[in-house]
């Protein structure tokens, strides 16, 4: 029951005692009354004072709460900005990261292609040594006896070319130089001559211009002989 309900309650009860006291009662019975009412009210007072208390330590507590939940919600709100922000910065980085892997895929693919293009020239340029290799021994081997002359393979690609019987007095004294073939630009390179020839270096040159081997072993015989006659 209410607050409100049991003070119309007593209202009505007041009104009753009085009726019944102005008509019957003694004063005995309305000191009776009285003492009742009295006890009633008192215990009704104390009990809506407790419960009154009861409210206000619910609502001290939950005006509390509040200032906690607030408090709580502003913390909440601001780690929720910086996780925004860290998102869109994390959206930013691997955004970059997409585009620096097409760029590097782009790279690999080229890469791939030039490793391509250069194992298959580097197999037609094989191919092609082989073949001027092979010509040229070819050649060597139509005018070696004429000149007294031996060729040999040697490691590193390069030819030995070998005179005998160029010293008269000596003919098993020997003369050689060797010859290879550029990768780089298709010329003849002459090394390791003994004995040495002074104009070897115009020689080579007149041999990549005119691309005229014979002759330049023709040459060399010639001035391999010259050397030896003049010791």
């Amino acid at each position: 029951m209410s607050l409100a309900e049991e003070l119309n309650s007593l209202k009505t009860n007041l009104a009753q005692t009085r009726e019944k006291f102005i008509t019957d009662w003694t004063i005995d019975q309305y000191e009776q009354l009285r003492s009742r009412q009295a006890k009633l009210h008192r215990t009704n007072c104390n009990k809506y004072k407790d419960t009154l208390l009861q409210h206000q330590e619910s609502i001290e507590n939950l005006r509390k709460n509040t200032c906690f939940n607030e408090k709580a919600l502003q913390e909440k709100t601001a780690k929720l900005a910086c996780l925004k922000q860290e998102l869109e910065q994390l959206c930013k980085e691997n955004a970059k990261v997409e585009n620096y892997k097409e760029t590097v895929s782009m790279e690999i693919q080229q890469a791939q292609q030039t490793i391509h293009y250069n194992q298959e020239a580097l197999k037609t340029t094989s191919t092609d040594l082989d073949q001027e290799q092979a010509d040229l021994q070819s050649q060597a081997d139509i005018y070696t006896e004429s000149l007294d002359m031996q060729m040999k393979k040697t490691p590193g690609g390069r030819i030995q070319f070998i005179f005998s019987s160029l010293d008269r007095k000596n003919p098993d004294l020997t003369c050689y130089f060797f010859t290879k073939l550029s990768q780089e630009d298709r010329k003849y390179i002459v090394s390791d001559c003994e004995p040495s020839v002074p104009d070897l270096d115009q020689l080579v040159d007149k041999l990549n211009q005119t691309n005229n081997l014979r002759s330049f072993v023709v040459a060399m015989r010639k001035r391999f002989k010259q050397r030896l006659a003049s010791r």
